[in-house]
């Protein structure tokens, strides 16, 4: 944006309404005007954009590979961004802004940066005990349930809830597969288990 730029919501009021109708708008202003398109939506929504990353701490390398810093070698070369300085990012936004909250996903990439970083891990706790942060998934990482055993599952489950519950304080309340391969169709009966 220009300086001296900024910008607005305007409330728009339709006459009898349908939802999903697709209806033409102008705005107006002193030195401007634009035409555009809008949705009906239906009354009483709420959209909330929570700040959230998706890693594969073992994608195509290792999860150590993943975890650990790499070097700049030559000056100038492209490096590794690690899940590390995507977490250390959203810490800090939230100890800038006490408003800010975010979702971290998979222990995979948060069990080794909380082993690797304890200077953090009192305000990661305090952000999880103010609901400033959730811990999502329920498991160690996203399994792809096709390719495992109900029993791998099951333990993956176990030792993502019993980090989450036991060693970071948080109360895991949603189960989810984001990325993955497959889907085991009992999937879904097995988070509740863990509580």
């Amino acid at each position: 944006m220009a300086s001296g730029e900024e910008v607005v919501d305007i409330a728009v009021s339709v006459d009898r309404p349908v939802v999903g109708a697709r209806l033409p708008a102008r705005v107006r202003a002193p030195r401007a005007g634009l035409t555009f398109e809008f949705v009906v939506a239906e009354p009483g929504w709420t959209m909330y954009m929570v700040s959230h990353f998706h890693y594969d701490p073992v994608w195509w390398n290792t999860q150590a590979g993943y975890t650990s810093q790499w070097r700049e070698d030559p000056p100038g070369r492209a490096r590794q961004a690690n899940g590390f300085e995507l977490v250390r990012a959203h810490l800090e936004l939230a100890r800038r802004d006490p408003d800010y909250k975010f979702v971290l996903a998979e222990v995979d990439y948060l069990k080794p940066y909380w082993d690797t970083h304890p200077e953090d891990r009192a305000d990661l706790r305090r952000f999880l005990a103010e609901g400033r942060v959730e811990v999502m998934g329920g498991t160690y990482n996203e399994p792809n349930t096709n390719l495992t055993s109900p029993e791998t599952t099951i333990r993956n489950l176990v030792h993502g809830t019993g980090f989450q519950r036991h060693v970071l304080g948080a109360d895991p309340a949603t189960a989810w597969q984001l990325d993955v391969f497959g889907h085991d169709p009992q999937f879904p009966g097995w988070p509740p288990t863990r509580g």
